[in-house]
């Protein structure tokens, strides 16, 4: 069996609170860093502004950057809330955000999923850095319980929701995102690779490879005829 050994490994840097200003990026690409990938699953960002500082940063450095913009599509993710750390061995409940009563854990798009699930299904947050078993589903009123079974760091605000025992189709482009790319394309910015964080299926791999051709053209030609 042959190896290739001309691959090349690059740092894909994701860009946030304690990476997006000029300076910031300027000091991450004197460290070699040439790849910033933008999320937009974190929507009170103004992608405008994040993409113009790297184009800033690459011309004061005087090195070629890519924006890498990441698709986040429409998995349930945690509404407004303090961060908590969820306890073991705890029930919880979650519901839509509009069905959140006292101390239960707004989720937007939950409701979506309710009927999917079963009981002893897996729900997993931050990657599965907290994870829990469905013990009861309350169709009626739209909530679910939840055992804690694993907990090592905060839920917060905006964290995604995975549900890995059910068949869940989740749409890799949601309205959100194309209101982004229309900002980007009146602002005259172009980012260089388009990705999907979260792919269910075939047909979702398909559709942003689709519309990363359609993106990769318009922004092509857009660039060259000045926005």
């Amino acid at each position: 069996m042959k190896y290739s050994v001309n691959c090349k490994t690059e740092i894909i840097a994701t860009t946030g609170p304690s990476l997006h200003t000029v300076e910031q990026l300027c000091y991450a690409m004197s460290l070699g860093i040439r790849n910033f990938r933008l999320a937009l699953s974190s929507r009170e960002r103004d992608v405008c502004q994040y993409i113009r500082n790297i184009r800033i940063a690459e011309k004061r450095s005087g090195s070629k950057a890519e924006v890498l913009l990441d698709f986040p599509a429409d998995r349930p993710r945690t509404a407004e809330m303090e961060p908590t750390l969820l306890k073991e061995n705890c029930i919880y409940v979650f519901c839509d955000t509009d069905k959140k009563r006292g101390d239960e854990i707004a989720v937007n798009g939950f409701e979506n999923v309710i009927n999917l699930l079963k009981e002893n299904d897996r729900i997993f947050f931050r990657d599965g850095k907290i994870q829990l078993r469905v013990k009861d589903i309350n169709l009626a009123e739209r909530k679910v319980s939840a055992l804690c079974y694993n907990s090592t760091t905060d839920l917060r605000t905006n964290c995604s929701c995975v549900f890995p025992d059910t068949d869940i189709i989740y749409q890799p482009i949601v309205d959100l995102d194309i209101q982004a790319l229309e900002r980007l394309r009146k602002s005259g910015l172009s980012p260089d690779w388009f990705a999907l964080s979260f792919a269910s299926d075939k047909a979702s791999v398909k559709m942003m490879r689709d519309l990363s051709f359609i993106l990769t053209v318009l922004f092509f030609f857009m660039t060259f005829a000045g926005g």
